[in-house]
C-alpha cells in the first residue's frame, strides 16, 4: 500500500453490529479483561531490577518507590491493558500528592538526571508538569541545560529571573516550570521550545 501511495482507507456504515449471544460475549469479555487489567510485565521487571539505574541511584529510587505509591491502575477508552497507573506520595514533603501518569519509570529516569535524589520529589515534579500541561520529558531536558549553563555561568540570576539553579533542587524545578506555563521571564522562553531557547542564550 505504501508503494501505492496509499494514504488511507475510509469507510462508513449505516447499520447496527449484530451479535448472535451478547451474554456470551460480555461474559468472555469480562473474563479477558479480568487477566489484562494488571500491571504490564515490562513496568513489573523494570521496578524490580530497580529501573536499570546504579547501585548508587537504586537507593534514592528503590522499587519499592513504585509497588509503595501505586494506588490505582486504568487504561485508556476502549484498551483493556490498564497500563496508566495512579500514585498517591505517603510520606515526605510532598505527602498526600496524588496524581495519574502513563509511565511510571519517567520519573526516575528525568530525576537522576536533574540529580533529584529522592524519588518523591521527581513524581511531585512530573505532577506539576502534568497539571500545568506542559510536556514533563521536554520541561526536564530545559532545566538541566539551563542548570548547567547556570552552574558554568553562562547564564546568572537576571536571566534565570532571580532564582538559584542547583542540580536536584526541586523548588527552583517546580518556578521554572510554572513560570513555562505562565510564560513569565525566562518561562515565556522555555515555552517557545528548544530551538528559541538555544538561539536566545547562544548555546
Amino acid at each position: 500500500m505504501g508503494n501505492k501511495k496509499l494514504k488511507a482507507i475510509v469507510t462508513q456504515g449505516t447499520k447496527k453490529l449484530k451479535f448472535f449471544d451478547r451474554k456470551l460475549l460480555t461474559a468472555m469479555v469480562k473474563e479477558d479483561m479480568a487477566k489484562l487489567q494488571r500491571m504490564p510485565d515490562m513496568l513489573k521487571i523494570q521496578a524490580e531490577y530497580h529501573w536499570g539505574l546504579s547501585k548508587d541511584w537504586q537507593r534514592h529510587y528503590p522499587s519499592e518507590s513504585y509497588f509503595g505509591t501505586l494506588v490505582g491502575q486504568f487504561g485508556c477508552s476502549s484498551c483493556p491493558v490498564g497500563c496508566r497507573t495512579v500514585h498517591e506520595i505517603k510520606d515526605g514533603e510532598f505527602a498526600g500528592t496524588k496524581m495519574r501518569t502513563s509511565q511510571f519509570m519517567l520519573a526516575p529516569i528525568y530525576g537522576r538526571r536533574l540529580g533529584i535524589t529522592d524519588y518523591r520529589a521527581a513524581l511531585k515534579l512530573m505532577d506539576v508538569c502534568n497539571r500545568l500541561g506542559i510536556c514533563f520529558t521536554t520541561t526536564a531536558g530545559m532545566l538541566k541545560f539551563l542548570t548547567r549553563l547556570y552552574e558554568r555561568g553562562v547564564i546568572d540570576e537576571k536571566r534565570t529571573d532571580g532564582i538559584k539553579l542547583k542540580m536536584g533542587d526541586i523548588h527552583s524545578y517546580i518556578a521554572l516550570a510554572e513560570k513555562t506555563a505562565s510564560r513569565e521571564g525566562i518561562g515565556d522562553l522555555m515555552a517557545q521550545g528548544w530551538y528559541a531557547l538555544s538561539n536566545e542564550l547562544g548555546v
